[in-house]
């Protein structure tokens, strides 16, 4: 309780002290006028007119160059084709071997071409750990497949996101 009352002691004196001095109300010393430039000179009803106009005017829409992220055409229809056309000479692979040393894109499309082949139970797909080695297996016969309608994958489906910001 004594820590309290020096403090409410020490602002007292403080405020009591703040009342004794004035504020200053008047603007610099003569000695100074006249040093601070005019903010508005140059200013004219042109320039403001120019200014808001600008301001005003519409912007165009910004647009991103998404040509590094994905340069080469790889189509899902094609790659189940040629699944289609290896697999039964196969056998039995892996994801892996399949897709060698492609790029993301080929992984992928390789990846939904399979997925495709097991929807229609060509072939048999297999992993035994959580991230582990995919297994593909052909159980689609030996001769030529008819693939048939495939869904498109190969078009990306934007109505879903249209609005959207």
């Amino acid at each position: 309780m004594r820590t309290f009352q020096l403090a409410a002691g020490s602002l007292l004196a403080a405020e009591q002290r703040a009342a004794r001095s004035h504020a200053r109300r008047s603007g610099a010393d003569e000695r100074f006028e006249g040093l601070e430039p005019d903010l508005l000179a140059g200013v004219t009803g042109a320039l403001l007119v120019d200014l808001v106009r600008a301001a005003l005017a519409a912007k165009p829409l910004p647009v991103v160059d998404s040509s590094h992220v994905h340069s080469d055409e790889i189509s899902v229809g094609e790659t189940l084709l040629e699944l289609t056309r290896t697999l039964p000479t196969i056998g039995r692979t892996t994801l892996r071997s399949l897709t060698g040393a492609a790029g993301a894109g080929e992984i992928v499309a390789c990846f939904l071409a399979l997925l495709e082949l097991f929807k229609r139970e060509l072939v048999e797909l297999s992993q035994a750990v959580t991230f582990g080695e995919l297994e593909v297996t052909w159980t689609g016969g030996g001769g030529d497949v008819e693939i048939g309608l495939l869904d498109d994958y190969d078009q990306l489906d934007t109505s879903a996101h249209r609005g959207r910001r």
